[in-house]
């Protein structure tokens, strides 16, 4: 059984997510009726959507004697990495976060 309160959360959920869809909805048909003379408002939304891909974060390394250095360029990262795959998959260096945007610690 619901009680009175959750079927009042439920019901305002419902009409937000309703307004919601609609003013998508109309923001599209917008986009969509003025493409041809605005192409720059098309692509901005266009690229709005888009889902991009990022690239590795910095790593921070730290060796077996305690010394810590930031690798922040593609080349010596790759290294690191394949190092870290190829030559100690179970040994003294793992890979842990070192925050949400990607960064890892090699230690």
């Amino acid at each position: 059984m619901i009680r009175a309160t959750g079927y009042r959360v439920a019901k305002r959920r419902v009409t937000y997510r309703r307004g919601l869809r609609k003013l998508q909805k109309e923001e599209q048909q917008n986009v969509a009726l003025h493409c041809k003379q605005n192409p720059k408002a098309f692509w901005k939304y266009i690229n709005s959507k888009r889902k991009t891909k990022t690239g590795i974060g910095d790593l921070h390394v730290v060796d077996i004697s305690g010394n810590s250095t930031t690798v922040t360029s593609n080349k010596d990262k790759a290294e690191e990495l394949t190092q870290l795959n190829s030559t100690e998959k179970y040994g003294r260096r793992c890979l842990t976060p070192l925050s949400p945007h990607r960064n890892y610690i090699l230690s």
